[in-house]
């Protein structure tokens, strides 16, 4: 799932940004129903992806647990009924997007409070709570795996640990990577929420925009890792890919 919102992301995300900053395109700043509309998609289609590797961090996180009964909840079943979670809350909790975007000279939020808020919204909420979320489960599945491999392991069962390892490989570099290209945006927000009442030239405003357009290339990127990263980091997905 994860994968299908990084493609999504890219596709409607950063083609029609592109659409707006580069090719002429007015509809966002001309037409409320699609400012709108784009604005809430491009907020929480990154955040349905990353709500997808958060859940695929604690999936590797149970099924790495000593205890047999932490274990059991690292199930088909069970990630089948957990999968709508991301969607239904993503949905709801940014709602307020589509109240408070609106047309002035150009799709923009509210001025004020809640552009304040926004910037708080987009640290906390769709930055450190998820990064800390991954970095957290990420941590324990490491320490688990370690624990495991200093305890014996059954020749018949080897093969199948070692398919295990490989996917908990994946995830952690994945969650790594995510890390490091999700902080990038998360700096520069903060940056813009804490020099909110800075008197700032022409030059740095121009620098400021420069930076924002880089750190937003560098968000949409995080989302296209998928394939790279497994291709790097995994001898069972170099096997997968040379059989198809």
């Amino acid at each position: 799932m994860s994968t299908v919102f990084d493609f999504s992301c890219i596709k409607f995300g950063l083609f029609t940004k592109l659409a707006s900053e580069h090719y002429g395109s007015k509809l966002q700043h001309t037409n409320l129903v699609w400012c709108k509309i784009r604005i809430f998609l491009t907020w929480i289609l990154p955040c349905f992806s990353t709500g997808y590797l958060i859940l695929a961090s604690i999936d590797r996180c149970l099924s790495t647990s000593k205890s047999q009964r932490i274990r059991s909840f690292s199930q088909i079943k069970i990630a089948h009924q957990m999968t709508c979670i991301p969607i239904i809350l993503y949905s709801l909790i940014s709602s307020h997007l589509l109240v408070y975007f609106n047309l002035r000279k150009r799709c923009s939020p509210t001025a004020g409070t809640y552009a304040f808020f926004l910037s708080l919204y987009s640290i906390v909420w769709t930055s450190l709570i998820p990064q800390i979320s991954m970095f957290i489960f990420s941590l324990i599945t490491y320490f688990n795996v370690r624990k495991s491999h200093q305890r014996l392991i059954h020749p018949i069962i080897q093969n199948r640990n070692r398919t295990d390892s490989q996917m908990i490989k994946i995830t952690l570099v994945q969650v790594l990577y995510s890390f490091i290209l999700l902080n990038i945006r998360t700096i520069y927000f903060s940056y813009s929420l804490l020099s909110t009442n800075i008197r700032k030239d022409n030059y740095r405003h121009a620098i400021e925009s420069l930076i924002l357009q880089i750190s937003s290339f560098i968000f949409y990127f995080n989302f296209s890792k998928s394939f790279y990263v497994n291709a790097l980091s995994s001898n069972l997905f170099h096997k997968f890919f040379k059989n198809v």
